[in-house]
């Protein structure tokens, strides 16, 4: 169930980033601004913390937060908050840009938008038995396993978008004959 939550935390970052495709660069950069200010004031709610996964960003943030002090014990709390969330602003205004450059019809980027939410309306539901999160604590994770499920999302996500985008661009060269 763990594996499931995750999943829709990845969705959740991702339509995040998705929604910022639409708006101004200056209010891209702000959002971002405010995703590593969240990141970065969080920091000592997240040291109380076990886990905390969740539907919107901020919470998805939270958690990632959560997740980094307790992998790097040890290490300074506003350290890893900041360094954290100066990762986050760049990865936010990165990510748009990137979606944008990979599906830059607008339209197919709300189509994506719609199901990728419908995807995290079905985990959510799936994730929770009994009006409570089925989510059990490990006490060892096994990071890579972590960074291998990671790596094949993006590879395939990257893959998808490329294969995307030569097809346009031949697509948009037979037209123009």
């Amino acid at each position: 169930m763990e594996t499931v939550v995750f999943v829709m935390m990845v969705i959740v970052c991702f339509n995040y980033v998705l929604k910022q495709t639409s708006r101004k660069p200056y209010h891209v950069v702000l959002s971002a601004t405010v995703c590593g200010l969240c990141v970065g004031l969080t920091w000592p709610y997240a040291i109380e913390q076990s886990k905390f996964p969740g539907l919107l960003i901020y919470p998805v943030l939270f958690s990632i937060l959560v997740a980094t002090i307790f992998a790097l014990p040890g290490k300074s709390y506003p350290l890893i908050a900041w360094s954290l969330a100066a990762v986050v602003a760049v990865v936010v205004i990165a990510g748009c840009r990137a979606l944008k450059w990979l599906v830059p019809v607008r339209d197919v980027r709300l189509e994506l938008l719609f199901l990728s939410n419908a995807l995290i309306g079905v985990l959510g539901i799936v994730a929770t038995v009994n009006g409570t999160t089925s989510v059990e604590t490990v006490s060892h994770v096994d990071w890579m396993a972590m960074a291998s499920v990671a790596v094949m999302i993006l590879l395939g996500l990257v893959v998808g978008l490329v294969y995307y985008k030569v097809k346009l661009i031949r697509k948009s060269k037979t037209i123009t004959r």
